[in-house]
């Protein structure tokens, strides 16, 4: 799911950046999703589940000139995020960069149910960065207490087609691929991650940005208890 960053304070304390925050947050939500149901998804294998099938890696693809965190995939027909794992984002890639940058795919893996067919549906949801200075100076803003994005981002989602199940005794990578036009691709390949879209020279690799997103989501951190600021 996404790269976090944290700051040690001189005082031996652990102080949270925004971003780790997010994950704190997010873990909180997902692990008592999984604790409520039991058919959403879940992260890690274990064999002596007969469902369980072998696990993903999960990464992602940014093919965008925006930044992108906090991807959350969920069941397409959960109401909420019960059941969510989130996912490593991806910043765009620099554009005199030859070539994309590959995801990190550390951070999340998806147990297969061996009862899914192929493909199988999943809902993305993520955040994308708009405008770095109009995301700067909306400093009161609260993700927990108000319903819109910040200032700068919206939140974006979109249906995901897994093309098949993990490879038995090997490491799969499930791959997100953010697409200039809102929409998300996945592939699935073994011991490797590879990006979908050639990237040659800057000029020729560049690809026109629509909208920030082909549909809209809500913000998913509304209403939530807002975690402390502090790890003593």
């Amino acid at each position: 799911m996404v790269r976090r960053s944290m700051s040690v304070a001189r005082s031996a304390r652990l102080v949270l950046t925004p971003r780790a925050l997010s994950l704190v947050v997010v873990t909180v939500l997902v692990s008592c999703g999984r604790q409520h149901v039991g058919d959403g998804l879940r992260s890690g294998y274990d064999e002596s589940r007969p469902r369980d099938a072998g696990a993903f890696d999960v990464g992602s693809f940014n093919y965008t000139d925006r930044d992108i965190y906090d991807v959350l995939l969920s069941p397409v027909d959960a109401k909420n995020f019960d059941g969510a794992i989130l996912v490593s984002g991806a910043a765009a890639t620099p554009g005199d960069a030859t070539q994309w940058s590959i995801p990190h795919a550390a951070m999340a893996a998806l147990r297969w149910d061996a009862r899914w067919q192929v493909p199988h549906p999943l809902k993305a949801t993520w955040l994308t960065l708009v405008d770095r200075q109009a995301f700067a100076s909306d400093l009161g803003y609260d993700k927990y207490r108000e319903q819109r994005a910040q200032r700068g981002t919206a939140w974006c989602q979109a249906q995901v087609l897994v093309p098949r199940a993990p490879t038995p005794g090997s490491m799969s990578f499930l791959d997100l691929h953010f697409m200039p036009d809102g929409s998300v691709k996945a592939t699935v390949t073994d011991l490797s991650q590879e990006p979908i879209v050639p990237r040659r020279s800057p000029d020729e690799s560049k690809i026109a940005l629509t909208a920030p997103c082909a549909q809209a989501a809500s913000n998913p951190f509304f209403g939530l208890p807002k975690p402390p600021t502090h790890i003593e």
